[in-house]
């Protein structure tokens, strides 16, 4: 759970959903470019402890979210790994510096 007032893009919140952990996150900076909201985890608009308490409770009570959420957050972790961005970089330099 990260409930930040302002945020960018959370290595900790990587290194959790490539761990196969569903995330809880307030809706703010660019996490909603990781979190699908339902999907991956919760991405939280009313920044108060019973949203944030309700996620929690939603994902304790259903085993079958958690491991929908889990695999979906693995998914989705696996766009910001080395590989993935070693490719994103050389695609960019390619364009930028063809041979």
């Amino acid at each position: 759970m990260l409930s930040s007032d302002s945020e960018g893009l959370p290595l900790s919140v990587i290194e959790a959903m490539t761990a196969g952990l569903p995330v809880i996150v307030s809706h703010v900076g660019d996490l909603p470019d990781l979190i699908e909201d339902g999907v991956n985890g919760f991405l939280v608009k009313e920044r108060t402890a019973q949203a944030f308490s309700e996620k929690i409770v939603a994902l304790l009570r259903d085993d079958a979210l958690r491991t929908r959420f889990s695999e979906a957050a693995r998914r989705a972790a696996r766009q910001y790994s080395i590989e993935a961005s070693a490719r994103k970089w050389d695609a960019i330099l390619a364009v930028e510096h063809p041979q």
